[in-house]
């Protein structure tokens, strides 16, 4: 995978070389540090506008989310739902992963389009300890 992924030319997407958003959203680690390594875009965005940091907190992968964080990756970021990371974390409840885009200066009152917040999100999804910890 890792060779495959690298012996490409720079995938366009919505917005632009989205490389590295199709290695963290497969699970690539290797990949993930490779591309990492070779400064590629960390906020480039697929179609939907899911950044590589969406798909690591959407599959509550702490180290990548730190990794990508080092690497400058915009925490903030909302997909072209709105939906953002630390909606992502909430959703699955990830203490680790929420505290991280908290420290990178995620936004807790951030709506998607529907006008939910990552502590709706996190309470909609039975995540308890993650609606303290937004709301602290």
């Amino acid at each position: 995978m890792v060779v495959v992924l690298l012996s490409l030319a720079a995938l366009a997407g919505a917005g632009g070389d989205v490389r590295l958003v199709g290695a963290v959203k497969d699970r690539d680690l290797a990949a993930t540090r490779s591309l990492l390594r070779q400064h590629v875009d960390v906020n480039a965005s697929d179609a939907e506008g899911m950044t590589a940091i969406h798909w690591a907190a959407h599959w509550g992968d702490l180290e990548t989310v730190k990794l990508l964080i080092a690497a400058g990756a915009n925490a903030k970021v909302a997909n072209r739902y709105g939906v953002t990371p630390l909606h992502e974390a909430g959703t699955i409840g990830n203490v680790g992963i929420i505290e991280a885009l908290l420290k990178a200066g995620a936004n807790p009152n951030a709506a998607y389009g529907s006008g939910e917040t990552p502590v709706m999100t996190a309470a909609r999804t039975g995540n308890v300890d993650i609606v303290k910890m937004l709301l602290d």
